[in-house]
């Protein structure tokens, strides 16, 4: 009887937050209980199973809070979607709100701010990160850094050479070869221009080199790669975070494709991912604000690592987490990020560099 009495007021308490027009996620503290029931249906954007590791993270989490995994197969919605296209889903689904939680470049936090899509609760263990990487609504989980993933089978097969650098993507033998996101809408294609930029002599205030550059690159650039384009070299040049890559490079090693991931010579930058809550997600308010909370725990932080992307708080922080030898195999070795550098990330603008994208490489090339 207890029992039932229990779950018949947590129900009630659903269909109550569920049913509240114009509800928003407030600051108040989580409750166990209710996150252990809205666990059975939440939903998010951009966190597939092989995005940074989601897919451990997520049952791993469930399991120990909550003693079963809440990784179903439609936990994750939009695998596809963009930064900015994430934003819009949830201002445009704010009376009918489908995912709770999503990744978002750091970039495009400013964006969530202005439309108002983030919910007004930080989880207590923020106090590990420096004030500039979380804020109501968000928290900075880990960082990747643009690479090359290169399908040498394919390019050797044409007599082509491997590209260890962003000059050596100019070459015009590379027409339609390279893939990747769009600058200003896609967290990695925006990085990536920041990137070159620096490569071709330009600072976070100097575009300047960065689109001359890219002028020349566009004729050798096309859609971003898919696994199944890249292994069948139709876009046999993959530019995305390193972390993604070396999942890639895994599976297409056992296809005997040599999938070389490369750091380029010239330099990349490092570029934080971060972890946003739907403010008007009130159904599941409780799983995601304990869910932000157990990113940033050390097992959290090291479930990224496993997957080969690098933990924020192993990066930046006065207590920084150190990460175990044996979480590191999908790690490149530290002399590969030697040309690696950090840039402050407040000096771009994602929605001015669209504009750049648009108006000066794509109509000046």
């Amino acid at each position: 009887m207890r029992s039932r009495h229990f779950f018949t007021l947590v129900a009630a308490a659903l269909m109550v937050a569920a049913c509240s027009a114009g509800g928003t996620v407030g600051p108040n503290a989580p409750d166990t209980r209710l996150a252990a029931e809205q666990a059975k249906s939440f939903a998010t954007y951009a966190t597939t199973n092989t995005w940074g590791n989601y897919g451990e993270e997520f049952t791993t989490f469930c399991m120990q809070k909550f003693g079963f995994d809440c990784n179903r197969p439609e936990r994750s919605q939009g695998e596809d979607l963009l930064s900015a296209q994430e934003i819009e889903k949830f201002d445009a689904e704010k009376n009918n709100p489908v995912a709770g939680l999503a990744d978002i470049g750091i970039l495009f936090i400013d964006q969530a701010k202005q439309v108002g899509v983030l919910a007004d609760y930080q989880p207590p263990n923020t106090n590990l990160l420096p004030d500039d990487l979380h804020g109501p609504g968000w928290v900075t989980t880990f960082v990747g850094v643009p690479s090359f993933l290169v399908n040498a089978t394919f390019l050797e097969s044409r007599g082509l050479p491997v590209p260890h650098s962003w000059h050596d993507l100019l070459n015009p033998a590379y027409k339609s070869m390279v893939g990747m996101g769009r600058v200003g809408v896609s967290g990695s294609g925006t990085w990536a221009f920041v990137a070159m930029n620096q490569a071709a002599g330009g600072t976070a205030t100097d575009t300047a080199p960065g689109v001359a550059y890219a002028k020349q690159l566009v004729a050798n650039l096309t859609n971003q790669a898919t696994l199944d384009t890249f292994e069948k070299g139709e876009i046999p040049i993959s530019i995305r975070y390193d972390f993604n890559h070396a999942t890639w490079a895994d599976q297409l090693r056992t296809d005997g494709i040599d999938a070389q991931l490369i750091i380029p010579t010239d330099g990349s930058v490092y570029s934080p991912s971060t972890l946003m809550l739907n403010r008007y997600d009130v159904a599941h308010a409780d799983f995601g604000k304990m869910f932000m909370e157990w990113v940033l725990t050390d097992e959290g932080q090291n479930l990224f690592a496993k997957f080969g992307a690098r933990p924020i708080r192993s990066v930046v922080g006065d207590n920084r987490l150190t990460v175990p030898e044996e979480l590191r195999v999908n790690w490149l070795s530290d002399a590969d990020y030697a040309p690696v550098t950090t840039i402050d990330f407040h000096s771009i603008d994602s929605d001015a560099l669209a504009d750049l994208w648009q108006n000066q490489v794509l109509a000046g090339s």
